[in-house]
């Protein structure tokens, strides 16, 4: 489930990123936002429909997909989904899911791995941004000549 949907999830943001952008160049901003509100909502359908895919799989009704918009609790069920076992046998919505491939298995471990790297490189890009951010407000205050009143 992990692996599924944020792959899925990184795929159409890279899309919608493309297609917000040739958006905006041809149609102006009012286009790319109604572009990414469309996209938005495609990518809400799809990751609903994996979390209830996700739920079968756990033998829970698709309708416990409305605990994850609760604040706080969703958050909690969200992890429940993510990381509790499904059924081993069938049950009421067919047949277990086939065991995970090995691309499965490294994409889910990718997720992490990489929202870890992407956390160390804003720790080090905000700061130097915000260095860079300073000494160029110096040097413009440095190169502006005085007002005469």
């Amino acid at each position: 489930y992990l692996a599924w949907s944020m792959g899925i999830s990184a795929l159409v943001m890279i899309v919608l990123g493309i297609v917000v952008g040739v958006g905006a160049a041809v149609g102006g901003p009012k286009l790319a936002m109604a572009l990414y509100f469309i996209g938005i909502v495609g990518m809400l359908v799809i990751g609903a429909l994996f979390a209830i895919q996700r739920l079968h799989d756990l033998d829970k009704s698709g309708w416990f997909f409305l605990v994850m918009l609760i604040p706080l609790i969703g958050a909690l069920f969200t992890l429940y989904v993510i990381f509790a076992p499904g059924s081993k046998e069938a049950n009421r919505y067919g047949n277990p899911p086939p065991p995970n491939t090995t691309g499965v298995i490294v994409l889910a471990w990718l997720v992490p791995v990489a929202i870890m790297v992407i956390g160390i490189l804003a720790a080090i890009a905000i700061p130097a941004y915000q260095g860079y951010v300073q000494k160029a407000k110096q040097a413009q205050m440095q190169t502006q000549p005085l007002q005469q009143p």
